[in-house]
């Protein structure tokens, strides 16, 4: 299963640079299991805003999320705190070994998209 995805907006691991290959961004991807999608604020919708909110995520072995920091904002204060409050359901796959705490980023884009 991957990241949830919506035609509005769309998480997904973000990339650290254009060396990372699209195997490596997958996998990271694939180790999400299950949440909400974001929503589209309807006001954000109306002003036509979009952006991309790049989230940092700490998570325990467990695959829960213990901490939440938007590490790169939209610009826009609704679409960062929609995309803070989908991450906040979501869980990961469980890892196996080690007991640290596990820092990931994921980057969740909202779009506008004709229907």
């Amino acid at each position: 299963m991957t990241a949830p995805r919506t035609d509005a907006a769309t998480p997904g691991a973000a990339s650290e640079g254009s060396t990372r290959s699209s195997h490596a961004r997958a996998i990271e991807l694939a180790r999400f299991s299950v949440g909400d999608q974001p929503i589209y604020p309807e006001m954000s919708r109306r002003l036509q805003e979009e952006g991309t909110v790049e989230l940092e995520i700490d998570l325990l072995d467990d695959g829960t999320v213990e901490a939440l920091d938007i590490a790169r904002s939209s610009g826009h204060r609704r679409l960062d705190e929609a995309a803070l409050a989908a991450a906040r359901t979501w869980r990961f796959h469980p890892r196996t070994g080690g007991g640290e705490v596990e820092r990931i980023r994921y980057r969740v884009v909202f779009q506008l998209v004709d229907p």
